[in-house]
């Protein structure tokens, strides 16, 4: 019994015009292995579902100025980058769709908006220049501390789509309220108006730049 295998290469998606020689050979040729299907999209008038919900501010870089009043000549340096991205398993949807979902769910968006219309959906995005906005200057005695913050947003969801039991589950992450301050090392954090949070970054700017044992580290 004679068995022949092709020697000329097929492209999957490619159409040859040419013919294929053939050589005797005591082997049998490989199959080929199918192409895998795209991933199945999910339905778009499904429902999220968010849990494990953090939203804690952040301190995305502090810098020291030292003794006496002037100007911050120094570049901030990040300590924490905002990251914005989203993982999940199951049907596929957008994004940006379930970031939408998400920025309604704390406050950021309403019902109604559009998902591209919002940086805060925008996966991948760039966190702002930390040293875009000139240069701060402050002045008396004392030993100084500028400051950058941002509030991080992090969520497990769950998405089902009417009528079937199959649900796509997954982790969002985001950022939003970028802000910041000067703080004095010898000064405790005034706490009047000024939230839990903001306190708690406050001191970590403190610790970090001033040292723990600093007046303003301390609660």
């Amino acid at each position: 019994m004679r068995r022949w295998i092709a020697v000329c290469v097929a492209v999957l998606g490619v159409v040859s015009t040419g013919a294929c020689t053939a050589t005797h050979t005591g082997s049998k040729a490989a199959p080929q292995t199918p192409r895998p299907s795209a991933a199945a999209k999910a339905c778009t008038n499904g429902m999220y579902e968010w849990f494990n919900v953090e939203q804690p501010r952040r301190l995305t870089a502090p810098e020291e100025f030292g003794e006496g009043g002037g100007k911050f000549k120094n570049p901030l340096q990040r300590v924490w980058t905002p990251v914005t991205s989203v993982s999940a398993k199951g049907p596929a949807v957008p994004s940006r769709e379930v970031l939408l979902s998400l920025a309604v769910w704390i406050g950021e968006a309403e019902n109604g908006d559009a998902a591209d219309d919002l940086s805060f959906t925008e996966v991948g995005r760039k966190a702002a220049d930390l040293n875009g906005s000139g240069a701060i200057s402050t002045d008396g005695a004392g030993r100084f501390v500028n400051y950058a913050t941002a509030r991080a947003v992090e969520a497990d969801f769950r998405y089902t789509c009417p009528g079937t039991v199959t649900v796509t589950t997954g982790h969002a992450k985001g950022w939003t309220a970028a802000g910041g301050g000067t703080l004095e090392c010898g000064t405790r954090i005034r706490i009047d108006g000024v939230s839990r949070a903001d306190q708690t970054v406050a001191r970590e700017a403190a610790r970090l730049s001033c040292g723990p044992d600093s007046v303003a580290a301390k609660a």
